[in-house]
């Protein structure tokens, strides 16, 4: 697994306020070194709901990634799931979309460390 390749994730039960859940597609968003446990993953989970949210990243539908509509990569709702795959990889996002996305959970969601 690869940063920027989605998935079908199922997010299951039990979940709590905003959390997602269901089966969605996600893109894994770890780096290649990083997760070496098999069938354990970090992604973040995408929605086709337009929040108009400035973390969330646009997701164009298309061939190369196994959309059918616009969807959106909600950054915030970062998650390391283990044996939640639902078949082979969708595809893989734009290039472009990729770095978005890895930039907002570089930037704005991974802490500073203390000092």
């Amino acid at each position: 697994m690869r940063a920027g390749e989605l998935y079908l994730v199922d997010f299951g039960e039990p979940v709590r306020g905003v959390e997602q859940a269901n089966v969605r597609p996600a893109m894994v968003v770890h780096s290649d070194s990083y997760v070496r446990i098999p069938n354990l993953a970090i992604v973040c989970p995408i929605t086709r709901v337009e929040r108009r949210v400035p973390n969330h990243v646009a997701v164009p539908a298309g061939p190369d990634n196994g959309l059918g509509h616009v969807s959106f990569v909600m950054t915030e709702q970062i998650r390391a799931v283990d044996r939640r795959f639902v078949g082979a990889s969708l595809g893989t996002a734009p290039r472009d979309v990729t770095n978005a996305v890895l930039r907002i959970v570089r930037d704005r969601i991974i802490a500073t460390p203390l000092r």
